[in-house]
């Protein structure tokens, strides 16, 4: 059975924070050149290699890999989960079809990588995030 853009993209976030770990900060949206944003239109359209990423510092919590991870799978959807606010969480959530409670779990800024590769996998395997949605 093929995966779902949700799925995808939640497995190229795992691979995307695990394999270039200096670019994962949760306590951060998104830091490039020592400025941080909550925007996601930081991160469509530009280059969203995690090579990149490390090479200029560029910096991102979960939120931002999961929008970054979507550019780079060339995602149709980043686009219009971009609307109607271009916040990176909330572009990010719409992307993996969370609720608004996964969402606050899963971008806190106290989130362990851990703790945020779990959920993760678990969108690559069971396609949501039920079974840490009251965690």
């Amino acid at each position: 059975m093929a995966l779902t853009a949700a799925q995808r993209i939640a497995a190229r976030t795992v691979t995307r924070i695990l394999g270039f770990p200096d670019t994962w900060d949760q306590t951060m949206w998104m830091r490039r050149g020592g400025h941080g944003t909550y925007d996601a239109s930081a991160i469509i359209g530009g280059d969203c290699s995690p090579s990149r990423w490390e090479d200029c510092g560029t910096t991102a919590c979960a939120a931002g890999h999961i929008v970054a991870a979507a550019v780079e799978l060339g995602a149709p959807e980043v686009e219009q989960a971009a609307r109607p606010t271009c916040l990176i969480d909330d572009t990010a959530g719409r992307l993996l079809r969370l609720t608004a409670r996964q969402q606050e779990w899963l971008f806190d800024a106290g989130r362990s990588r851990d703790e945020v590769v779990s959920a993760l996998s678990a969108v690559v395997v069971d396609g949501h995030m039920d079974r840490v949605s009251d965690a």
